[in-house]
């Protein structure tokens, strides 16, 4: 019963969460060939500037507390007004400050698209805030339905303002800003937020608390976007933009796999801190944490052989020796995956600061491999050199966490995996589809299963 009724609420909420996830992301993807048909380079040029600038600058504004709201109002149900109540309080000065701001740089600047900037930023933060606490309160639905109401809103209203508007970038800001007021309205109505607002509950402590758990995720942001992407620039400085471009090419398939897994790391959040004082706590984590780096090296050997034909249907021929590239940027995404699923454990028992430390050091690592490695074997190196990053993170979250938890892995499986997927990396770049390739990916394939077998158990 244990293991059915573990198993039912991780699959019900990674469904949900995975619904609301990709019908954003899908549908951003089918918007680009709109932009690029009714925008210029440099119109484009703006808009992808200020998606990132929003991105980036929602966590500084708000001191990152939707983070912590979702967190605590899981810990606390008797406390989940307090927490409401001055996570709101927290986000609502951020947003004063960022309209505020961005409105005396528009009148100085004579620029207004800066304080529809600062609104974007706003509004952003405070849907952040309202959908991070509808997950800590169990309301995945609303989760689920505000992602996809703002999603289809955006696209219409981009629709709408490109290209019977043609308003061009004012236009795409204007779809952001109506889609995200309409779904605050709409996520604060359903949730009826209004019954967690007191002002009576506004409260230094919490606040304080809400801060110390919160602050340290802010660089984070930061430093896992620095980690990942830093090695463009050392390609730019050693190989140059052709091979910048191969390399940006690449990547799409391993951050595909990366985002899925995002998606299933918000959903484990949620059931490692619901499991965190069962009696079988250590022994669910642990089996849970080495079925999926079973699980992972499978898809990601499987991946890995079709990245040849996904790269001929794909993508133009200029551009199809980048599937040479994918197997190493997918075990660093495999790694890199697993350090964010540790790092779940640190959420778990409000061990943020450890976060930050862990991945400082992953992003100077990647950035010394990276330093070492490209100038050797080329853009390989850069694959490489992440692998190495993050598998050296994920090794140090390992141990650091024995001081919380006790949790077991086999490490005799993982180096098997390691050494096999390299191995079968080589085969595959050099021989292609022959003898040994073949032979390689059965082994991984049959020793993961066999190994899964083995901790499918303990869940």
């Amino acid at each position: 019963m244990m293991f059915s009724s573990r198993i039912k609420n991780l699959l019900t909420n990674t469904g949900m969460l995975f619904i609301g996830n990709l019908g954003v992301k899908l549908i951003s993807i089918f918007m680009v060939p709109m932009y690029t048909y009714v925008l210029s380079k440099g119109e484009y040029g703006s808009v992808d500037i200020i998606t990132t600038t929003v991105t980036m600058l929602t966590p500084v504004v708000t001191l990152s507390v939707f983070d912590a709201v979702f967190r605590f109002a899981m810990n606390d149900d008797s406390n989940e007004e307090g927490y409401f109540t001055n996570g709101l309080f927290i986000t609502s000065i951020g947003c004063l400050l960022t309209i505020g701001s961005s409105l005396l740089l528009s009148i100085i600047l004579h620029n207004w698209l800066l304080l529809f900037v600062g609104v974007m930023i706003s509004l952003n933060a405070t849907v952040s805030f309202l959908l991070n606490f509808s997950k800590g309160v169990g309301y995945l639905n609303i989760f689920t339905v505000s992602s996809i109401v703002f999603a289809i809103l955006n696209a219409l209203l981009n629709v709408w303002f490109l290209i019977f508007i043609k308003l061009s970038v004012l236009g795409y800001a204007y779809a952001n800003i109506i889609s995200s007021l309409i779904t605050v309205v709409l996520i604060f109505m359903m949730g009826r937020y209004y019954r967690y607002t007191s002002v009576d509950k506004l409260s230094l402590n919490t606040i304080k608390e809400m801060l110390i758990y919160s602050i340290p995720l802010i660089p984070n942001s930061f430093a896992w976007w620095f980690t990942t992407d830093a090695s463009r620039f050392f390609i730019l400085m050693y190989l140059g933009t052709e091979q910048n471009g191969l390399y940006a090419v690449a990547t799409k398939i391993p951050a595909m796999f990366t985002l899925f897994f995002g998606i299933f790391i918000q959903s484990w959040q949620i059931s490692a801190i619901e499991e965190k004082n069962s009696k079988d706590r250590d022994s669910y984590y642990s089996s849970m944490y080495n079925l999926l780096i079973s699980f992972s090296f499978v898809l990601t050997t499987i991946i890995s052989v079709l990245s040849p034909l996904i790269m001929r249907f794909f993508v133009n021929e200029t551009y199809y020796q980048a599937w040479k590239l994918v197997p190493l940027l997918l075990l660093s995404a495999t790694f890199s995956n697993i350090s964010g699923l540790l790092g779940s454990t640190y959420i778990v028992f409000k061990r943020t600061r450890e976060i930050f430390v862990t991945t400082i050091l992953g992003m100077i690592l990647n950035a010394l491999f990276c330093l070492v490695l490209i100038p050797i074997i080329g853009l390989n190196g850069a694959g490489l050199a992440s692998s190495i990053g993050f598998l050296l993170v994920m090794m140090f979250r390992t141990r650091n966490l024995q001081k919380l938890v006790n949790i077991k892995f086999n490490y005799l499986m993982l180096l098997n995996n390691v050494f096999s997927f390299i191995s079968f990396c080589i085969s595959l770049i050099m021989f292609s589809y022959d003898i040994k390739t073949i032979m390689l990916f059965g082994y991984i394939i049959i020793c993961n299963v066999v190994f899964g077998l083995k901790y499918r158990n303990p869940i």
